[in-house]
């Protein structure tokens, strides 16, 4: 958020906003989570949310073109973020 904010010549808490996300820059996402943990799929969901929070980061980076290509470090997260989404996760089982 902090690179983004500073090629925008904003601040993080303007790009969070712009950006859509809830979750990003809490003291605590556990906590920004806000779930009972003592449920046996809180895990589970947590993950689900999480990555939620990711794929909407990435999709308002692709709107951000300029901003990225002129961030190496963006870029960077950008295709971590892609490979992680497509490599390291699996859609839930239908229920």
């Amino acid at each position: 958020m902090g690179l983004a904010a500073q090629g925008l010549g904003t601040s993080a808490a303007a790009v969070v906003e712009d950006a859509g996300l809830t979750r990003v820059g809490h003291s605590s996402l556990k906590a920004a989570l806000d779930l009972d943990w003592g449920e046996p799929r809180a895990r589970s969901r947590a993950l689900g949310l999480v990555l939620e929070e990711v794929k909407q980061w990435h999709c308002w980076l692709e709107q951000q073109p300029t901003l990225v290509a002129q961030t190496p470090p963006l870029q960077e997260g950008m295709e971590t973020i892609t490979q992680i989404l497509t490599q390291d996760t699996e859609p839930a089982p239908e229920a």
